[in-house]
């Protein structure tokens, strides 16, 4: 899904221990592994394991002992054949995992190995990225690994308008500054993206915050805060824009009608 959509959000939200004591039928003997490499740039292999033990250490707290695994590929399935001999399941999710497969520091054999892991024990991978990885592998060889074919696709999209009606009520409720009359006006400002509609939201109650005695947001000044913060990411994502997309918004932003194409 593109920037923002909430992506991190979803896989926070798998990663939170009440979510797995809700959806998992044995959560107790789940160890969930979370990597996010947002900040990553040029990570090495050795790196990546590095961080991979030490929060399943973390995560385990003493259920299975994991020392003297190596910082290598071998250290990884040490862990995993401790795990699966505990009866343990392992999920490993990777946020924005687009910063690994353009790395050239990591090789062919290291998504094999994940795949083989996959094949002959209890490991799953929950990714994020911007894009389909085949794309965004930094070799032909890489994208064309069999790693890439376990996996199904869910793409994140922008609310529908009643998903974005109870973004903008339920949070406000919470922190006792009731946005759900003014649904509208925020929709009308921000789309039914969820992370411009929690943008404007944070603006409204700012100025509530401000202007204890307004009773409601003044949306001229919510609306002028709101561009300020909203417009370099709206430039973000104009920049990622191809020319036929770029020409597309042009025509809905000046009210021309779309030809078929």
């Amino acid at each position: 899904g593109d920037r923002k959509i909430g992506k991190s959000s979803l896989l926070n939200y798998v990663y939170n221990r009440s979510s797995r004591q809700k959806f998992l039928e044995e959560p107790e003997k789940t160890v969930m592994v979370f990597l996010d490499f947002q900040q990553e740039k040029g990570m090495t292999m050795e790196s990546f394991v590095r961080a991979l033990l030490g929060i399943a250490r973390f995560e385990l707290r003493d259920r299975v002992d994991l020392s003297g695994c190596a910082h290598s590929l071998d250290g990884i399935k040490d862990m995993v054949q401790r795990l699966d001999a505990a009866q343990f399941r392992i999920a490993i999710l990777l946020d924005e995992f687009e910063a690994v497969t353009t790395n050239p520091n990591f090789t062919l054999e290291f998504f094999s190995f994940l795949r083989f892991l996959a094949n002959h024990y209890n490991v799953a991978y929950i990714t994020s990225s911007a894009r389909d990885l085949q794309v965004l592998c930094h070799t032909r060889e890489i994208s064309d690994s069999p790693f890439f074919n376990i996996f199904s696709t869910m793409r994140l999209s922008v609310f529908n308008g009643a998903e974005a009606e109870e973004l903008i009520r339920v949070p406000s409720e919470k922190v006792g500054k009731p946005l759900g009359p003014h649904a509208q006006a925020i929709i009308e400002m921000a789309g039914l993206f969820p992370f411009f509609v929690q943008m404007a939201c944070s603006h409204a109650i700012e100025y509530l915050d401000d202007h204890p005695e307004a009773g409601e947001p003044d949306f001229r000044a919510v609306r002028r805060s709101f561009y300020e913060e909203a417009k370099l990411h709206y430039r973000y994502i104009w920049d990622g824009f191809d020319p036929h997309e770029k020409s597309t918004v042009l025509r809905v932003a000046k009210g021309k009608g779309m030809p078929d194409a």
